[in-house]
């Protein structure tokens, strides 16, 4: 045998270069192909959207729309406001049914979806609340790249960062998928004027958040904490 193997063989899978399974940082329109409810360890509620771009990749991608004490608010320095990822999912249901989030609960229905199981290490079919009125709705949304540094379960609610790294994507904002209006500026009888800003700013642009080891501390996290799936606005 040679010092580098057997040689060539004709049954291998041939040559092929290595596709990235991130998009970059853009707008992009898709579909909602499944929309499903889901629970952290600490009782916060998620919403695991998966979208297929018009460009042909799919994306997807696990937002929190509540704390884990079932509030999709927070409060600091006396003034409340909604959690990012539960504007980010109720501007979705907006754009797409006309509804809040919270006026599709009685809409959903559980089925069989495919979900990461800890235990087994993999994708495997469960059943989920799935919010049947999203499904193959349009989608409009910007995007961004994201790299940073993977973190590890430490003691108590610690996570501890590492030296590798990880890059994913990340719904950033939405859309109305034919008026290209954000939420505010329908709102305020404004023209659709920031999707351009974004693209300005942001369009094929990596938003690195990698810190060296040397640098990158451990962190504290506040585990995401269980009225209704989402409360109302």
């Amino acid at each position: 045998m040679s010092l580098f193997g057997k040689g060539y063989n004709d049954k291998a899978l041939p040559v092929t270069d290595r596709q990235k399974r991130t998009v970059d940082s853009g707008v992009y329109q898709g579909t909602i192909k499944n929309a499903f409810i889901g629970k952290s360890s600490g009782g916060a509620t998620s919403v695991s959207l998966e979208v297929k771009l018009d460009s042909g990749k799919t994306i997807f991608e696990t937002i929190y729309v509540t704390n884990r004490e079932g509030n999709n608010t927070y409060e600091k320095d006396g003034v409340i406001g909604y959690l990012p990822g539960f504007l980010t999912v109720n501007q979705i249901a907006l754009f797409a049914t006309g509804k809040d989030l919270y006026e599709l609960e009685p809409e959903m229905e559980e089925r069989i979806v495919k979900q990461y199981d800890s235990k087994a290490g993999k994708q495997v079919d469960k059943p989920a609340m799935v919010i049947v009125p999203l499904l193959e709705q349009p989608i409009l949304v910007a995007i961004k790249e994201v790299r940073e540094n993977k973190t590890k379960a430490g003691d108590g609610n610690k996570r501890i960062t590492l030296a590798d790294e990880r890059v994913f994507n990340t719904i950033d904002k939405v859309f109305h998928p034919s008026t290209y209006h954000t939420q505010a500026e329908l709102e305020q009888d404004k023209e659709a004027s920031y999707l351009e800003a974004w693209k300005k700013e942001n369009d094929g642009k990596l938003d690195d958040r990698y810190k060296s080891l040397d640098s990158a501390n451990s962190t504290t996290v506040s585990k995401p904490a269980a009225s209704g799936l989402f409360k109302g606005l």
